[in-house]
């Protein structure tokens, strides 16, 4: 595994991933289109790089989102998303989507048009109440420094 995919779960073997038991074929974690990640150069795909096409926020809330998980590399900021919480709003709670869906990640590079919607944020996203969308970004969403500010998340706002 190349880059980071350690703090992803790509130290971990991956038939003994967590998930596993929930999904009966390992590929369900792996996008067709997934085209890599421009943080992880040395990776062909996120699947390659860091074992999983799908990115959840983790270990502590960003880009609008409330964070799902966290690992010992990174301890957890605040505590862990409860199910009730969720249930407040889960049909708008963002769980994960296509790994280039943070804000980090240029909507010009090629490695993060993974639909070929060219320069705009169109991502697959799979939502707390168990639907997956393919959402589309509003454009203010790369420009707005709040979703690039490590901590924040709006409860009320079209993905939390």
């Amino acid at each position: 595994m190349a880059g980071y995919a350690s703090t992803y779960g790509g130290a971990i073997s991956e038939t003994n991933r967590p998930l596993n038991q929930y999904a009966l074929a390992r590929e369900v974690f792996r996008c067709p289109a997934d085209k890599g990640d421009a943080l992880n150069p040395g990776a062909k795909t996120c699947w390659d790089g860091w074992g999983n096409s799908y990115l959840v926020e983790w270990a502590g809330d960003y880009a609008g989102t409330r964070h799902v998980t966290g690992d010992a590399v990174y301890p957890v900021q605040s505590p862990a998303l409860k199910a009730t919480e969720v249930a407040r709003r889960p049909t708008t709670k963002f769980i994960c989507a296509d790994w280039p869906w943070h804000p980090n990640r240029g909507i010009t590079d090629p490695r993060s048009e993974w639909h070929n919607f060219k320069g705009k944020r169109f991502m697959n996203a799979l939502f707390g109440d168990g639907h997956v969308f393919f959402w589309h970004f509003p454009t203010y969403y790369d420009t707005d420094s709040r979703y690039q500010t490590p901590g924040y998340y709006d409860i009320n706002g079209p993905w939390w």
